[in-house]
């Protein structure tokens, strides 16, 4: 096992490192990267809501959804 590519994984949750965590399946922790995000979407619709939903939302939604397709 890689273990210096492990410990970069494993530094993208905030599980213990004690903790060996399997049961991705029902639910688990969010990774950093994901949670800076998600905040970073919550801080431009919180700023200017207004302004998200009319001028900035439904392209961003189009946008995700080329990129999902």
């Amino acid at each position: 096992m890689d273990t210096a590519n492990t410990s970069a994984w494993r530094r993208e949750w905030t599980i213990r490192e004690d903790t060996t965590y399997l049961n991705h399946g029902s639910f688990a922790p969010t990774p950093y990267s994901v949670r800076q995000c998600q905040l970073a979407w919550q801080q431009e619709l919180t700023s200017q809501p207004m302004d998200f939903y009319l001028r900035r939302y439904e392209q961003a939604w189009l946008e995700a959804r080329q990129q999902l397709a």
